[in-house]
């Protein structure tokens, strides 16, 4: 459910050179990785137990942690990114970055590759860390980039980071070269977000990567039986054991909210437990409450108005949730101290019952 780490650039390859020095040509055991720098002639030697200590040239490593003790749910993953920073006649640039799924709880080890020669004089480097959810909404993130010098020797940088509230949450924004679209075929309606030779597919039911192959005319990708092809502003999609023919592309519908790969359609939050609510008509209602610990999906939830009301219910076997949406003006108190921003003003106000459990919060029809 998300992009491979951006490397640099494909033809050039960085073999690190081991050379061992020891008497008798002995050799290190097959399963012990070693770093070392080439030994030039007349330079100092540098013992083995040194070696290990070097990493190669265009690596940085070190851990992603956070205080809470805060189990991850399973789907979330890490990604660690490194930034050229900005100047007056240039924007911040991401150089690398790596995207895994952790395994156990923190800390998350993390190895960062980029190419040296991406590295240019004058600039100011940092890494941060994030970590998000499954459906790629931030909970974690750096509070402060880690600046560091990409081409020194200290590249050894532990990332702490801190809880982002829920009501201030956003999806992971496009990267570089990425560039997000909602494609409409009919009544189908899904995003997408092109990389480097592949595109991922944010459908209505699951989030899939494909990979780019070739084609006599515009792009194609597939993975299995799935297949997708754009050519500008048109697509066509076999999903399912469906063909989609007719499928443009919804410029409007990217508009109601650029940060989105999903056409939402409503969106409403909540305080005390914070919580949060999305709805993609005719599709799926999303319920997240309790920082992420609690969530629930409903499949083809129904909307209707009643005495001047928009009312969306769904429920399945276990789960059975209605929202009450009235036009009116809402907002929510600011969860941290001496926050400068005011709070944001909503159009609707918004009740949620899930499983006898009530909510009270404010929202927004997306367009």
């Amino acid at each position: 459910m998300f992009f491979k780490g951006l490397t640099g650039r494909a033809s050039r390859r960085l073999i690190p050179l081991v050379l061992l020095l020891v008497s008798g040509c002995s050799v290190l055991p097959q399963q012990q990785t070693t770093y070392a720098t080439p030994v030039k002639k007349d330079a100092k030697q540098v013992s083995p137990d040194e070696q290990l200590k070097v990493l190669p040239e265009g690596e940085v490593t070190g851990v992603v942690s956070y205080r809470e003790k805060i189990a991850l749910l399973p789907g979330a993953f890490v990604r660690v990114v490194l930034i050229q920073e900005g100047k007056k006649a240039e924007p911040p640039q991401e150089i690398a970055e790596q995207i895994f799924h952790p395994a156990g709880q923190v800390p998350f080890e993390y190895r960062l590759k980029f190419d040296p020669e991406d590295i240019r004089g004058g600039f100011r480097y940092v890494v941060k860390g994030q970590i998000f959810s499954e459906d790629e909404r931030l909970l974690f993130a750096s509070e402060t980039p880690v600046g560091i010098e990409p081409l020194g020797p200290d590249r050894k940088i532990n990332l702490p980071l801190v809880r982002v509230p829920l009501t201030h949450q956003s999806h992971l924004k496009p990267v570089t070269a990425a560039i997000s679209r909602v494609f409409q075929c009919g009544d189908f309606v899904f995003g997408t977000r092109t990389g480097i030779g592949e595109i991922a597919l944010y459908l209505p039911e699951e989030v899939m990567v494909l990979s780019q192959i070739r084609s006599a005319s515009g792009v194609r990708y597939q993975d299995g039986d799935t297949l997708f092809w754009m050519k500008q502003d048109q697509a066509m999609l076999s999903y399912q054991g469906t063909f989609y023919r007719q499928c443009l592309r919804n410029t409007e519908r990217e508009a109601r909210d650029p940060i989105e790969r999903r056409p939402v359609d409503f969106r409403a939050v909540g305080q005390q437990p914070t919580w949060l609510m999305e709805v993609v008509s005719g599709h799926n209602l999303n319920l997240i409450t309790e920082y992420g610990q609690k969530r629930v999906q409903i499949f083809e939830p129904e909307m209707k108005q009643e005495s001047g009301k928009i009312i969306f219910r769904g429920k399945d076997d276990k789960n059975r949730v209605s929202a009450s949406v009235r036009q009116s003006q809402c907002q929510l108190k600011a969860l941290e101290e001496n926050v400068a921003t005011p709070p944001k003003i909503w159009s609707q106000k918004v009740s949620v019952w899930w499983n006898g459990q009530h909510y009270e919060g404010c929202g927004e029809f997306l367009k």
